[in-house]
């Protein structure tokens, strides 16, 4: 049985998005360039995706869902860190990353994290 038809029609510049922790994503270049809007669904402490895809598209308005995300999450994050940090004078990225979040979702550059749950 051949597979012919799975084979691409086109030839597209295929552009990486995201760390490679996450995986990344293979994006056609020329889209992510003329997108206006981006919807992302689940944030966790790794928005490198929309970070990324903000680098390339600084005029893209980033709309990210994520209702497990919030005062709790990083109340428990940071503080938790911060022992460890002080017991173990290593972990210092996750209270880092904190600040971080706070600088990337900013009105002002267009990034919204709304801590709704979508069903």
């Amino acid at each position: 049985m051949k597979f012919n038809f799975l084979l691409p029609k086109y030839k597209t510049k295929l552009q990486r998005v995201g760390s490679p922790n996450d995986g990344g994503y293979l994006i056609p270049a020329e889209l992510i360039k003329k997108t206006q809007t981006l919807l992302s669904f689940g944030l966790n402490d790794d928005w490198s995706f929309e970070e990324s895809f903000k680098k390339i598209n600084n005029r893209c308005n980033i709309y990210t869902f994520d209702h497990t995300v919030n005062r709790k999450f990083w109340y428990e994050y940071t503080i938790l860190s911060f022992f460890y940090f002080i017991k173990n004078f290593k972990n210092y990225n996750k209270i880092l990353k904190l600040i971080k979040y706070f600088l990337f979702f900013k009105k002002k550059y267009k990034n919204f994290h709304i801590k709704k749950k979508l069903y």
